[in-house]
């Protein structure tokens, strides 16, 4: 059997998207099984199939920026022929909606190198100063090339109204930190915003559920109904887009014990 993940090669040092179609050709041609498995939705969903989810889809924001990456040529066909050679196809979220023939994979977490921050034994050095303000976390990886894919500017504004209105809370937000760092600052939030378009949570958003802490993430509806209707499985956390986020928020602010109901769901 062999795995390909996020259509990457395995023949060319980890190269994404140039050398799939030789290396599944090849590999098929071996008699082997392929299984592909993928996070993120550009890599397993045609820019046809993303605009089915209307203004939710991060193909909005994400177009402003990079406005040939769904239009490139090589990473529709990576993912034509993924689904021409893959024997199983693995993901998450709207992958699942988008495309049939893909398998739930839920995100995984590796609880041993998290089992620290877990039990809140943060190294002085990660330490935020004591405070007696919510902290309110949102952050992503490469933020700073990614332009507004999880609708940061919403949260930010959402916050900040709050702010004007008395509450006691306070946005963190990080970039250029270490992966195997963020957990630290992430055990130290109240609330975590962890997207607001994609229709499931990321990387960031398990990890923020595994250290026990109240999630709010836009969920698709037709990935929601996928859920409880195919695998009888409740979500653990609170659905938000740019319209709501402000009052799912306030909610969360006002109401402790749902972020301590949220927080046993979570783990």
């Amino acid at each position: 059997i062999m795995h390909f993940h996020s259509n990457c090669s395995l023949l060319f040092g980890g190269e994404r998207l140039w050398n799939i179609n030789s290396d599944m050709a090849y590999v098929s041609k071996m008699g082997k099984k392929i299984l592909c498995s993928s996070w993120g939705m550009c890599d397993v969903s045609l820019r046809g199939e993303m605009d089915k989810f209307n203004w939710h889809s991060e193909c909005l924001i994400c177009k402003r920026v990079r406005p040939l990456r769904c239009e490139n040529e090589k990473y529709n066909n990576a993912i034509k022929t993924t689904r021409k050679y893959a024997d199983v196809l693995l993901t998450n979220g709207r992958g699942v909606i988008a495309d049939k023939r893909q398998i739930w994979l839920e995100n995984a977490i590796d609880f041993e190198n998290f089992q620290n921050a877990i039990d809140r034994n943060i190294p002085e050095k990660f330490m935020l100063p004591k405070t007696d303000k919510l902290r309110i976390y949102h952050a992503f990886a490469n933020a700073d090339k990614r332009d507004d894919e999880k609708g940061s500017q919403f949260v930010k504004e959402a916050v900040e109204r709050l702010q004007k209105e008395g509450y006691s809370v306070e946005l963190i937000y990080f970039q250029n930190v270490d992966h195997n760092d963020l957990k630290y600052y992430q055990a130290q939030a109240d609330i975590i915003v962890d997207q607001l378009y994609s229709g499931w949570y990321g990387s960031n958003g398990a990890e923020c559920l595994a250290l026990g802490l109240p999630v709010i993430t836009y969920v698709n509806p037709d990935v929601e109904k996928f859920l409880r209707e195919e695998l009888g499985r409740d979500i653990p956390v609170v659905s938000a887009d740019p319209q709501t986020i402000y009052d799912v928020l306030k909610d969360l602010v006002l109401h402790p014990q749902k972020r301590d109901i949220l927080s046993k769901k979570a783990m």
